[in-house]
């Protein structure tokens, strides 16, 4: 019972995910920022962990963590692009344009960053099975996504401020900011590694 209600809450949460991902890569297009385009396909991989704990929701554990392993593989290759943009950034390199969003449709832009964002960080309402490594992995991409979503969030209040006034202490802020967060990411898939090297299906019941 405690696994359906989870599937679906997992179900409705992937459409809305599928929703953000339109977006982002939608305005990322438009605006020519890179910013947006990385944040997109975090929350694309997002939506690729949600819809494989769907169809291994009630797989053997086994078999979950062969999913684990993918989840973990694709996490890894994202960070290691969103860290080479980090790179370019903090390096002075342009990877977006300077486009700022003023007024009403920056105040919607920006809130619907934050909503997702918190929304990234809420946990499941339903019991979590610490031996699900499906689950695991979802919370985790999505941990890393979340984190995408902050850098978005920095990126562009730190361009609105720079647009009504000059801060050289923000500008280093907005440049190495990213770079930070770059660096807490790279924990996430080491972390998953180990996860999925010591875990030991056969010790647990099906």
């Amino acid at each position: 019972m405690a696994t359906k209600k989870m599937k679906f809450a997992v179900t409705f949460s992937a459409s809305m995910t599928l929703i953000s991902f339109i977006y982002k890569a939608f305005l990322g297009i438009y605006t020519m920022s890179l910013v947006l385009i990385i944040a997109s396909i975090s929350t694309l991989l997002v939506l690729i962990a949600k819809i494989m704990f769907i169809q291994t929701a009630t797989k053997t554990r086994a078999q979950k963590k062969k999913a684990y392993l993918v989840i973990t593989i694709v996490t890894f290759i994202y960070v290691l692009i969103f860290i080479a943009f980090s790179v370019l950034k903090v390096f002075g390199i342009d990877t977006s344009n300077d486009k700022t969003y003023e007024g009403i449709y920056g105040a919607i832009f920006i809130a619907f960053l934050l909503i997702m964002f918190i929304l990234s960080l809420a946990k499941l309402s339903d019991a979590l099975d610490k031996c699900d490594l499906i689950v695991i992995g979802l919370k985790e991409i999505t941990f890393v996504s979340a984190l995408t979503d902050l850098v978005i969030i920095e990126e562009f209040v730190s361009r609105i401020i720079l647009n009504y006034h000059y801060i050289e202490l923000m500008e280093k802020i907005n440049n190495y900011f990213v770079l930070g967060v770059s660096i807490v990411m790279i924990i996430m898939p080491i972390v998953m590694f180990i996860r999925y090297a010591l875990y030991k299906p056969e010790l647990y019941r099906d």
